[in-house]
C-alpha cells in the first residue's frame, strides 16, 4: 500500500474527486521502500501537476494532474517505472517495488522537514518544466541530480547523495553505483588571456542546458554570478539558454563555444565540448575531473588587473599588499584548486542559484 501525505491544496482537490481520506492516526507505519509519499498540487508553466516526494529516499515524481485524477496508483506506477527503466534498475526489482502499491491511501502531512524539501524542489521543477515541457524527463533528472544538492541533516556534511543512491541503499543493494548510470559529457573550460591558463575539466549530465552550464562555470571559477553573461555559438549570441542542451551540441557537431562573463572585466572562456559517455553516479551528477590554477576574483579588473593582483598578493613586502588583501578579504591561494571540493559545491549551490533565477524571472513577469 502507498500512503500519500497530501497538503491541504491537494486534499481539497481529491475531495472534489470523491476520494476518501484516512485520518493520520489510523495510518500504520510501513517498512516497504517507496510506501510513504508527501505530495502537493501546483500549476507550473501552465501545466497542472502533482509533485510527490518519497520518505526516506527523496525519490521525487511529477505527474500530470489529469492522469493522477483518473488513477493515482496507475499514474505513480507509470512515472516510477519509466525512471527505474532509465536507470537500469533490474526488471525483477522494479516489479517488486511496483507490486507493493496494491492501493493508495490519502492522509494529511506530518513531516515539516519533508515539506521543506518539497518546497525547494518545486522551484527546480518549475525551472525545468519551462524548458523540457515533459514530466518524464524531469523525473529522471530529479532522481539523478537534485537531491545531491540538498544537505541531509543526519549525515556527515560532506555526504551529499542523489535519490538514486538513497534508493539503492534503502534496497540494501551491495553495489548501487553499478546499477545507476546516465550519459555525461566532458566540458573543458579555459579562461582566455591568463598565464598560465586557468582551466577546469568538468563532467556534466548530457541533458545539462546552457543555463545549467552557466551555473557550473560560476561555481568552478568561484564567481558570484553578479554580472551579465552570454554564450556564443558559431559567432551567434544565444538568447534562449533553456532550449539548448549539451547533448544537442554534440548531435549538431559543435565542439567549441564561447562564454563571456562581466562585460567590464570581460572574462572570456573557451569551452570545448567532448563526446558523450556513460558513467556511474552514486554520489552526484557533477564532477570536476581537473582544476588548473586559481580563477580571478570578481571585479579584479580583467586579465591585466588579475596579473597585478597576483603580483601584489604574492609579495608581502609590496606597498599595496595590505590594501589588496583587505579588498579581497583573505590571503589568495595560488595552488591548484581541489577538484573534489568544487564537485561538492557544484551540487549543493545549484538549488540556491535556481531559486535566484526563478525569483528574477518572476520579477520580470510582474
Amino acid at each position: 500500500m502507498a500512503v500519500i501525505h497530501a497538503t491541504k491544496k491537494l486534499l481539497d482537490r481529491t475531495k472534489k474527486w470523491g476520494i476518501t481520506h484516512t485520518p493520520i492516526e489510523q495510518v500504520h507505519e510501513r517498512e516497504a521502500v517507496l510506501s510513504d509519499w508527501y505530495a502537493t498540487y501546483e500549476i507550473m508553466c501552465g501545466q497542472h501537476v502533482v509533485v510527490l516526494m518519497n520518505d526516506p529516499t527523496l525519490v521525487t515524481l511529477v505527474v500530470p494532474l489529469m492522469e493522477f485524477k483518473h488513477s493515482p496508483q496507475t499514474a505513480m506506477q507509470k512515472a516510477l517505472a519509466l525512471v527505474l527503466e532509465e536507470f537500469s534498475i533490474t526488471e525483477d526489482l522494479s516489479d517488486a517495488l511496483l507490486a507493493t502499491w496494491e492501493q493508495v491511501t490519502f492522509t494529511t502531512t506530518n513531516s515539516r522537514s519533508l515539506l521543506s524539501r518539497l518546497r525547494i524542489v518545486l522551484d527546480y521543477i518549475a525551472w525545468r518544466l519551462e524548458c523540457l515541457r515533459t514530466t518524464d524527463r524531469i523525473n529522471i533528472e530529479l532522481l539523478a541530480e537534485l537531491h545531491g544538492s540538498i544537505k541531509d541533516e543526519d549525515m556527515p556534511r560532506k555526504d551529499y547523495q542523489t535519490s538514486a543512491y538513497r534508493l539503492c541503499r534503502a534496497l540494501q543493494l551491495d553495489l548501487p553505483d553499478s546499477i545507476v548510470s546516465r550519459s555525461t559529457i566532458n566540458v573543458h573550460m579555459v579562461l582566455q588571456g591568463t598565464q598560465p591558463p586557468v582551466s577546469r575539466l568538468v563532467q556534466l549530465p548530457a541533458t545539462t542546458d546552457l543555463l545549467d552550464l552557466h551555473l557550473a562555470i560560476q561555481t568552478c571559477m568561484e564567481w558570484q554570478d553578479k554580472h551579465l553573461h552570454q554564450f556564443i555559438i558559431n559567432k551567434s549570441v544565444v538568447h534562449d539558454e533553456f532550449s539548448i542542451m549539451l547533448l544537442d551540441l554534440v548531435k549538431q557537431g559543435v565542439t567549441t563555444i564561447d562564454y563571456i562573463y562581466d562585460f567590464g572585466d570581460y572574462w572570456q572562456l573557451t569551452l570545448t565540448i567532448g563526446g558523450r559517455n556513460d558513467r556511474n553516479v552514486g554520489y552526484g551528477s557533477y564532477h570536476v575531473l581537473q582544476a588548473e590554477h586559481p580563477a580571478p576574483p570578481e571585479d579584479v579588473g580583467g586579465v591585466g588587473g588579475f596579473e597585478r593582483f597576483l603580483s601584489i598578493m604574492s609579495d608581502p613586502s609590496h606597498p599595496d599588499h595590505a590594501e589588496a588583501r583587505a579588498w579581497y578579504g583573505r590571503s589568495f591561494n595560488t595552488n591548484h584548486p581541489d577538484p573534489y571540493s568544487i564537485s561538492q559545491r557544484l551540487g549543493h549551490v545549484r538549488v540556491d542559484c535556481v531559486r535566484r533565477h526563478m525569483h528574477a524571472r518572476n520579477k520580470r513577469e510582474e
